[in-house]
């Protein structure tokens, strides 16, 4: 007889997906944080000239 392993290939789909959407979502913020560093420095850089 052949086990019923459907169950656990959902939970394991489910786990994967969520440590891709966990993982694209630190880049996304990590991302937007690096942006507003770079506008806060650009903005409090004496003017050069």
């Amino acid at each position: 007889m052949v086990p019923q392993t459907g169950n656990y290939m959902i939970a394991g789909y489910i786990v994967i997906l969520g440590g891709i959407f966990g993982y694209v979502a630190s880049l996304w913020l990590r991302c937007r944080r690096a942006q507003q560093e770079k506008q806060l420095l650009e903005e409090s850089e004496p003017a050069a000239g």
